[in-house]
Protein backbone atom coordinates (compact mmCIF):
# COMPACT_ATOMS: atom_id res chain seq x y z
CA UNK A 1 0.00 0.00 0.00
CA UNK A 2 1.34 3.64 -1.05
CA UNK A 3 2.61 5.05 2.05
CA UNK A 4 0.44 8.35 3.09
CA UNK A 5 3.00 10.31 4.79
CA UNK A 6 6.70 10.32 4.60
CA UNK A 7 7.92 13.27 7.02
CA UNK A 8 10.59 12.40 9.30
CA UNK A 9 11.47 13.88 12.42
CA UNK A 10 11.88 13.53 15.91
CA UNK A 11 9.48 13.84 18.17
CA UNK A 12 6.37 15.20 15.57
CA UNK A 13 2.50 14.35 15.70
CA UNK A 14 0.95 14.73 12.26
CA UNK A 15 -2.77 15.35 11.40
CA UNK A 16 -4.64 14.35 9.03
CA UNK A 17 -5.17 17.09 5.57
CA UNK A 18 -8.66 17.96 4.97
CA UNK A 19 -10.04 17.16 1.18
CA UNK A 20 -8.88 19.47 -1.11
CA UNK A 21 -11.64 22.22 -2.26
CA UNK A 22 -11.48 23.04 -6.22
CA UNK A 23 -13.59 26.06 -5.44
CA UNK A 24 -11.30 27.69 -2.51
CA UNK A 25 -7.56 29.23 -3.17
CA UNK A 26 -4.64 26.92 -1.70
CA UNK A 27 -4.27 27.73 1.98
CA UNK A 28 -2.10 25.63 4.53
CA UNK A 29 -2.23 26.12 8.36
CA UNK A 30 -0.05 25.03 11.33
CA UNK A 31 1.26 25.68 14.50
CA UNK A 32 4.55 25.27 16.05
CA UNK A 33 4.73 23.82 19.62
CA UNK A 34 7.80 22.94 22.20
CA UNK A 35 7.28 19.19 22.63
CA UNK A 36 7.78 19.06 26.38
CA UNK A 37 6.18 22.43 27.14
CA UNK A 38 3.71 22.61 25.10
CA UNK A 39 4.36 26.42 25.01
CA UNK A 40 4.24 27.94 21.36
CA UNK A 41 7.52 28.78 19.79
CA UNK A 42 7.04 31.79 18.01
CA UNK A 43 9.51 33.14 14.99
CA UNK A 44 10.55 30.09 13.66
CA UNK A 45 11.77 28.97 9.68
CA UNK A 46 9.48 27.26 8.18
CA UNK A 47 10.52 26.60 4.10
CA UNK A 48 7.95 24.24 1.82
CA UNK A 49 9.53 23.08 -1.29
CA UNK A 50 7.11 21.54 -4.14
CA UNK A 51 7.88 18.67 -5.72
CA UNK A 52 9.49 19.95 -8.62
CA UNK A 53 11.50 21.81 -6.72
CA UNK A 54 10.89 25.08 -8.53
CA UNK A 55 8.86 27.06 -5.75
CA UNK A 56 10.50 27.81 -2.51
CA UNK A 57 7.11 28.93 -0.16
CA UNK A 58 9.45 30.75 3.17
CA UNK A 59 7.34 31.42 6.65
CA UNK A 60 7.72 32.65 9.71
CA UNK A 61 5.28 31.47 12.46
CA UNK A 62 4.08 34.55 14.50
CA UNK A 63 3.98 35.21 18.57
CA UNK A 64 1.14 32.43 18.84
CA UNK A 65 3.67 30.20 17.24
CA UNK A 66 1.28 29.83 13.72
CA UNK A 67 2.30 30.13 10.28
CA UNK A 68 -0.25 30.22 7.17
CA UNK A 69 0.64 29.84 3.33
CA UNK A 70 -2.13 31.39 1.39
CA UNK A 71 -1.50 30.79 -2.86
CA UNK A 72 -3.79 32.28 -5.00
CA UNK A 73 -3.72 29.47 -7.67
CA UNK A 74 -4.14 25.77 -8.17
CA UNK A 75 -1.70 24.05 -6.05
CA UNK A 76 -1.01 20.51 -7.15
CA UNK A 77 -1.30 17.39 -4.59
CA UNK A 78 1.55 15.74 -3.90
CA UNK A 79 4.69 15.43 -1.40
CA UNK A 80 6.55 18.25 -0.25
CA UNK A 81 9.44 19.21 1.21
CA UNK A 82 9.34 20.84 4.82
CA UNK A 83 12.11 22.78 6.76
CA UNK A 84 11.20 23.88 10.26
CA UNK A 85 14.01 25.40 11.83
CA UNK A 86 14.82 27.62 15.63
CA UNK A 87 17.72 28.53 17.30
CA UNK A 88 17.55 26.35 20.19
CA UNK A 89 15.65 23.55 18.83
CA UNK A 90 16.36 20.17 16.44
CA UNK A 91 15.46 21.19 13.12
CA UNK A 92 12.84 19.44 11.68
CA UNK A 93 13.23 17.97 7.88
CA UNK A 94 10.78 15.58 6.25
CA UNK A 95 7.88 15.19 3.52
CA UNK A 96 4.57 16.18 3.76
CA UNK A 97 1.14 15.33 1.93
CA UNK A 98 0.01 18.74 0.50
CA UNK A 99 -3.60 19.07 -0.37
CA UNK A 100 -5.90 22.23 0.09
CA UNK A 101 -7.12 23.78 3.10
CA UNK A 102 -4.70 21.52 5.24
CA UNK A 103 -3.91 21.68 8.70
CA UNK A 104 -0.92 21.06 10.54
CA UNK A 105 0.71 20.91 14.31
CA UNK A 106 4.52 20.33 14.45
CA UNK A 107 6.04 19.95 17.61
CA UNK A 108 10.33 20.69 18.54
CA UNK A 109 12.19 19.66 20.80
CA UNK A 110 15.11 21.72 22.66
CA UNK A 111 18.28 21.16 22.73
CA UNK A 112 19.70 20.26 26.31
CA UNK A 113 22.21 22.84 27.22
CA UNK A 114 25.31 21.78 28.86
CA UNK A 115 27.07 23.93 31.21
CA UNK A 116 29.87 26.03 30.53
CA UNK A 117 33.23 25.38 31.86
CA UNK A 118 33.52 28.72 32.51
CA UNK A 119 30.78 28.25 35.06
CA UNK A 120 32.53 25.32 36.73
CA UNK A 121 34.24 25.97 40.06
CA UNK A 122 37.94 24.76 40.34
CA UNK A 123 38.62 22.42 43.08
CA UNK A 124 41.63 24.02 45.43
CA UNK A 125 43.39 21.18 46.84
CA UNK A 126 43.59 17.49 45.39
CA UNK A 127 40.35 15.22 46.33
CA UNK A 128 40.94 12.80 49.01
CA UNK A 129 39.43 9.55 49.42
CA UNK A 130 35.58 9.69 50.13
CA UNK A 131 35.78 13.26 49.95
CA UNK A 132 33.09 15.48 48.02
CA UNK A 133 33.93 15.79 44.01
CA UNK A 134 33.40 19.37 44.68
CA UNK A 135 33.31 22.25 46.79
CA UNK A 136 30.24 23.29 48.78
CA UNK A 137 28.34 25.45 46.99
CA UNK A 138 29.97 25.01 43.80
CA UNK A 139 28.19 24.13 40.46
CA UNK A 140 28.63 19.89 40.36
CA UNK A 141 30.07 18.85 36.96
CA UNK A 142 27.59 17.21 34.45
CA UNK A 143 29.09 15.14 31.48
CA UNK A 144 26.66 15.21 28.91
CA UNK A 145 28.40 12.92 26.86
CA UNK A 146 28.52 10.20 28.41
CA UNK A 147 26.69 6.81 27.74
CA UNK A 148 26.24 6.04 31.22
CA UNK A 149 22.72 4.36 32.17
CA UNK A 150 22.28 3.37 28.17
CA UNK A 151 22.25 0.18 26.95
CA UNK A 152 25.17 -1.49 25.25
CA UNK A 153 26.00 -0.73 21.56
CA UNK A 154 26.33 -2.56 18.80
CA UNK A 155 26.57 -0.34 16.11
CA UNK A 156 27.96 -1.03 12.51
CA UNK A 157 28.91 1.80 10.60
CA UNK A 158 28.13 1.29 6.56
CA UNK A 159 29.75 4.01 4.78
CA UNK A 160 29.60 5.21 1.15
CA UNK A 161 32.99 5.59 0.06
CA UNK A 162 31.91 6.68 -3.67
CA UNK A 163 34.53 9.52 -5.18
CA UNK A 164 31.44 12.18 -4.38
CA UNK A 165 32.23 11.49 -0.85
CA UNK A 166 35.75 12.44 -0.77
CA UNK A 167 35.01 16.48 -0.18
CA UNK A 168 35.76 17.87 2.85
CA UNK A 169 32.00 18.58 3.94
CA UNK A 170 31.53 14.83 3.71
CA UNK A 171 33.60 11.99 4.57
CA UNK A 172 36.51 13.72 6.61
CA UNK A 173 33.50 14.61 8.91
CA UNK A 174 32.10 11.35 9.36
CA UNK A 175 35.62 10.23 10.52
CA UNK A 176 36.08 12.51 12.94
CA UNK A 177 32.75 12.47 14.30
CA UNK A 178 33.67 8.38 14.70
CA UNK A 179 36.09 9.25 16.49
CA UNK A 180 35.03 11.76 19.30
CA UNK A 181 32.22 9.09 19.56
CA UNK A 182 34.81 5.88 20.16
CA UNK A 183 36.30 7.70 22.96
CA UNK A 184 33.01 7.84 24.35
CA UNK A 185 32.46 4.16 24.05
CA UNK A 186 32.84 1.60 27.22
CA UNK A 187 34.63 -1.72 27.16
CA UNK A 188 31.92 -3.79 26.61
CA UNK A 189 30.68 -1.24 23.40
CA UNK A 190 30.86 -3.19 20.36
CA UNK A 191 31.34 -1.13 16.23
CA UNK A 192 31.79 -2.47 13.34
CA UNK A 193 32.84 -0.38 10.18
CA UNK A 194 32.05 -1.81 6.21
CA UNK A 195 32.71 0.23 3.36
CA UNK A 196 30.99 0.44 -0.27
CA UNK A 197 31.83 1.43 -3.32
CA UNK A 198 32.11 -0.42 -6.54
CA UNK A 199 32.40 -3.25 -3.86
CA UNK A 200 32.11 -3.47 -0.11
CA UNK A 201 34.91 -4.05 2.27
CA UNK A 202 35.11 -5.34 6.22
CA UNK A 203 37.18 -2.04 7.51
CA UNK A 204 37.25 -3.20 10.76
CA UNK A 205 35.03 -6.35 12.16
CA UNK A 206 32.53 -5.88 14.85
CA UNK A 207 35.13 -5.43 17.67
CA UNK A 208 34.76 -4.80 21.82
CA UNK A 209 36.25 -1.40 22.32
CA UNK A 210 38.91 -2.20 24.54
CA UNK A 211 41.70 -1.22 22.20
CA UNK A 212 40.30 2.72 21.00
CA UNK A 213 44.13 3.03 19.52
CA UNK A 214 43.63 0.60 16.62
CA UNK A 215 39.78 1.64 16.03
CA UNK A 216 40.91 5.00 15.16
CA UNK A 217 43.72 4.06 13.38
CA UNK A 218 41.12 1.99 10.96
CA UNK A 219 38.96 5.04 11.01
CA UNK A 220 42.12 6.53 9.55
CA UNK A 221 42.48 4.31 6.81
CA UNK A 222 39.42 4.66 5.09
CA UNK A 223 39.31 6.32 1.74
CA UNK A 224 36.97 7.42 -0.94
CA UNK A 225 36.56 6.36 -4.23
CA UNK A 226 34.91 4.21 -7.01
CA UNK A 227 31.21 4.34 -7.77
CA UNK A 228 27.95 3.59 -5.15
CA UNK A 229 26.47 0.19 -5.13
CA UNK A 230 24.68 -0.03 -1.89
CA UNK A 231 21.92 -2.83 -2.03
CA UNK A 232 24.40 -5.83 -1.14
CA UNK A 233 26.84 -3.75 1.35
CA UNK A 234 23.56 -2.78 3.25
CA UNK A 235 22.57 -6.84 3.25
CA UNK A 236 25.90 -7.51 4.81
CA UNK A 237 25.81 -4.37 7.33
CA UNK A 238 22.99 -6.17 8.24
CA UNK A 239 24.43 -9.88 8.48
CA UNK A 240 27.08 -8.41 10.54
CA UNK A 241 24.85 -7.01 13.03
CA UNK A 242 23.03 -10.21 13.76
CA UNK A 243 25.97 -12.64 13.93
CA UNK A 244 27.28 -9.55 16.76
CA UNK A 245 23.65 -8.69 18.07
CA UNK A 246 23.44 -7.86 22.51
CA UNK A 247 20.49 -8.96 24.02
CA UNK A 248 18.92 -5.71 25.08
CA UNK A 249 21.44 -3.45 23.73
CA UNK A 250 21.37 -0.84 21.29
CA UNK A 251 21.79 -3.01 17.63
CA UNK A 252 21.76 -0.26 15.30
CA UNK A 253 23.27 0.28 11.60
CA UNK A 254 24.50 3.81 10.30
CA UNK A 255 24.81 4.35 6.92
CA UNK A 256 26.29 7.66 5.66
CA UNK A 257 25.95 8.94 2.36
CA UNK A 258 25.30 11.63 0.01
CA UNK A 259 23.45 10.22 -2.96
CA UNK A 260 20.76 7.92 -3.76
CA UNK A 261 21.83 4.36 -2.87
CA UNK A 262 20.05 2.20 -5.07
CA UNK A 263 18.87 2.62 -8.35
CA UNK A 264 15.77 0.95 -9.30
CA UNK A 265 12.28 -0.79 -8.47
CA UNK A 266 14.20 -4.20 -7.95
CA UNK A 267 16.63 -3.41 -5.77
CA UNK A 268 14.52 -1.05 -3.71
CA UNK A 269 12.27 -3.77 -2.69
CA UNK A 270 15.50 -6.25 -2.50
CA UNK A 271 16.15 -3.15 0.09
CA UNK A 272 13.02 -2.92 1.79
CA UNK A 273 12.50 -6.78 2.35
CA UNK A 274 16.57 -6.45 3.99
CA UNK A 275 15.05 -4.04 5.87
CA UNK A 276 11.64 -5.52 7.12
CA UNK A 277 14.16 -8.74 8.16
CA UNK A 278 16.39 -6.43 10.44
CA UNK A 279 13.61 -5.53 12.08
CA UNK A 280 12.36 -9.17 13.03
CA UNK A 281 16.06 -9.28 14.37
CA UNK A 282 15.55 -5.99 16.67
CA UNK A 283 18.37 -4.06 13.98
CA UNK A 284 17.50 -0.63 13.25
CA UNK A 285 18.52 2.11 10.33
CA UNK A 286 19.31 5.35 10.66
CA UNK A 287 20.98 7.11 7.75
CA UNK A 288 23.07 10.32 7.51
CA UNK A 289 23.32 12.17 4.48
CA UNK A 290 25.86 14.47 3.31
CA UNK A 291 25.62 17.03 1.44
CA UNK A 292 23.22 18.67 -0.95
CA UNK A 293 20.41 16.21 -1.46
CA UNK A 294 18.41 15.74 -4.56
CA UNK A 295 14.39 15.55 -3.76
CA UNK A 296 14.27 11.88 -5.23
CA UNK A 297 17.44 11.04 -3.53
CA UNK A 298 15.92 12.46 0.52
CA UNK A 299 12.67 10.80 -0.66
CA UNK A 300 14.29 7.38 -0.90
CA UNK A 301 16.70 7.72 2.01
CA UNK A 302 13.73 8.97 4.27
CA UNK A 303 11.75 6.24 3.53
CA UNK A 304 14.43 3.71 4.10
CA UNK A 305 14.91 5.73 7.75
CA UNK A 306 11.39 4.87 8.24
CA UNK A 307 11.13 1.37 7.50
CA UNK A 308 14.12 0.46 9.65
CA UNK A 309 12.27 2.76 12.45
CA UNK A 310 15.30 4.61 12.86
CA UNK A 311 16.45 8.50 12.25
CA UNK A 312 16.99 10.55 8.94
CA UNK A 313 19.37 13.84 9.21
CA UNK A 314 21.35 15.96 6.89
CA UNK A 315 25.21 16.15 8.12
CA UNK A 316 26.88 19.80 7.32
CA UNK A 317 28.99 20.31 10.27
CA UNK A 318 30.92 18.43 12.49
CA UNK A 319 29.15 19.27 15.42
CA UNK A 320 26.20 17.47 13.72
CA UNK A 321 27.50 15.03 13.27
CA UNK A 322 28.80 14.54 16.63
CA UNK A 323 25.40 15.30 18.30
CA UNK A 324 23.42 13.11 16.10
CA UNK A 325 25.96 10.16 16.31
CA UNK A 326 25.45 10.56 20.18
CA UNK A 327 21.69 10.50 20.07
CA UNK A 328 21.99 7.51 18.23
CA UNK A 329 24.53 5.88 21.08
CA UNK A 330 21.84 6.78 23.27
CA UNK A 331 18.52 5.09 21.54
CA UNK A 332 18.08 2.36 23.87
CA UNK A 333 18.02 2.48 27.88
CA UNK A 334 20.12 0.53 30.18
CA UNK A 335 21.16 -0.42 33.35
CA UNK A 336 23.03 2.25 35.34
CA UNK A 337 26.13 2.07 36.25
Amino acid sequence: MKRIFTIIFLYCPFFVFAQQNPDLNFHLEGKIIDKESKQVIPNAKISIINFAGKSTFPLISNDSGVFELNINAIVRNGEYSITIEKDGFYPINGFILIKNNGKREFSMKKIQQTIPTEFIKPLETPIKPKEPLVEKDSIPIINKESLGGFATNNLIFLIDVSSSMNQPDKLPILKDAIKYLTNLYRPTDKIAILTYSSITNEILPSTFVNDKAKIISAIDGIYAGGASQGGNALEKAYQTAVQNYISNGNNRIILATDGMFTNGEKEDKKILKTIQNGLNNNIYLSIFSFGQETYKAKIRLTNMAIEGKGNYVNIKTLETAKEHLLIEAKSVFGQKE
